[in-house]
C-alpha cells in the first residue's frame, strides 16, 4: 500500500487555504452581527502573548452579547473588558457547509492501529515532510501519536481481532483541521495488513455461516435416543436455577442439526465458544423445531481446537 505524498500536502495546502477564507468570512459576519446590537460599536479582539488575535471582549459597559449553548440561546449585557462567550461548537466556519469542496473529518485519531504499521508512518509521512511546516503540522503528530499501547489478547478478543489478538495497538492522532479524504487515505495506509485480514476473516465468518445454513436446511431431525454427538459450540452461557444454575452450550452436530444442554464438568474449564466437542447423551427433538433438541446426562466428553490441531 503506498501514499502520493505530494497530493496530501497539495490537498491540505488547500484545504487550509479554504478553511481561513471561510474563518475570516465568518469572523466579518459575527462581528458586523455583534455590532448590529449594538449601536454599530464592534467587539474587542483580545490577542495572546505572540501577538495573534484570539478571544471577543466587550468595548464598553452594557454590551449586549447572544450566544448559542448547544440548542439553547443565550444572551446578557456584559462589561467593559469583559470576555464574550462563543457558541458550544467547533469550528462553525466549517461545520454550517461553507467550506466548499471540503467534507470536515469527524474524528481526529485512527484507533486500534497496530504499533508496528506506525514505524511505516514514521518513515512515509515525517521525513519527507521535515522541514515543511506548512504541511506537517496539519498531518499526523507523531511526538503524541502513541497513546497508552493497549494489548489485546485473550478468548474476548478473538472473535473481534482474530489473528490481531496478542499484539500491541495504538492511537495515531490527526494535529489540527484536516478533510476527511486525508485521513481516510492515512488509515487506508497505515490499516491496510489489518483490513485484509479482517476482510478475510468476514469473507470466511459468511462462507461458513453460509455452510452452516445449508447444513440447517438439509439436516435430519434430532433423533430421539442415547447417541454421540460431534460438532461445534455456537453459544455458551451461564443459567440460572433453583439448583445453582450451569453452563450451558448450543453445538451444532456435524449432521446439521444443533442440540442445546448442560457442559459436561470434564470440559467445563477448557471450553470456549468456537471449539469442537464429541460426547455421548440421550436426546430429544423439541416440540417446536424438529430439528433442535436438548441433551441430557453428557458422558465421555471432550473438546478440541480445530485451528490448534490444524496446526
Amino acid at each position: 500500500m503506498t501514499i502520493d505524498l505530494i497530493a496530501m500536502k497539495e490537498r491540505l495546502a488547500a484545504y487550509r487555504k479554504a478553511s481561513d477564507a471561510a474563518y475570516k468570512a465568518w469572523r466579518t459576519r459575527l462581528e458586523k452581527a455583534m455590532a448590529d446590537r449594538n449601536n454599530g460599536i464592534p467587539p474587542v479582539r483580545g490577542k495572546n502573548k505572540d501577538g495573534v488575535e484570539t478571544t471577543y471582549h466587550a468595548p464598553c459597559d452594557g454590551y449586549l452579547h447572544e450566544w448559542m449553548e448547544g440548542d439553547r440561546k443565550c444572551s446578557d449585557h456584559f462589561m467593559g473588558g469583559q470576555f464574550l462567550p462563543m457558541d458550544k461548537f467547533k469550528e462553525p466556519w466549517i461545520q454550517d457547509g461553507s467550506l466548499a469542496g471540503f467534507d470536515a473529518a469527524a474524528d481526529n485519531k485512527l484507533t486500534d492501529v497496530p504499533i508496528e504499521a506506525l514505524g511505516r508512518s514514521e518513515a512515509a509521512f515525517k521525513n519527507p515532510m521535515d522541514g515543511e511546516p506548512d504541511y506537517y503540522p496539519f498531518c499526523l503528530s507523531f511526538n503524541n501519536a502513541v497513546g497508552e499501547p493497549v494489548l489485546k489478547q485473550g478468548v474476548p478478543y478473538l472473535k473481534e481481532y482474530g489473528p490481531f489478538a496478542g499484539t500491541l495497538m495504538c492511537y495515531v492522532y490527526f494535529n489540527g483541521r484536516v478533510p476527511r479524504d486525508v485521513v481516510n487515505a492515512v488509515g487506508d495506509f497505515l490499516l491496510a495488513d489489518k483490513r485484509a485480514v479482517e476482510a478475510k476473516i468476514e469473507a470466511e465468518r459468511e462462507a461458513k455461516k453460509a455452510e452452516q445454513e445449508a447444513r440447517a436446511a438439509a439436516a435430519p431431525d434430532v433423533p430421539e435416543d442415547r447417541l454421540e454427538i460431534v460438532g461445534e459450540v455456537l453459544t455458551l452461557k451461564w443459567q440460572d436455577s433453583d439448583w445453582g444454575g450451569a453452563l450451558k452450550m448450543l453445538v451444532i452436530d456435524d449432521r446439521g442439526f444443533k442440540v442445546w444442554g448442560s457442559v459436561p464438568r470434564a470440559i467445563e474449564d477448557d471450553l470456549h465458544k468456537g471449539m469442537w466437542v464429541a460426547f455421548v447423551a440421550t436426546c430429544e427433538p423439541s416440540k417446536d423445531d424438529p430439528k433442535f433438541g436438548f441433551f441430557k446426562r453428557p458422558s465421555k466428553a471432550k473438546c478440541w481446537d480445530p485451528e490448534e490441531v490444524a496446526a
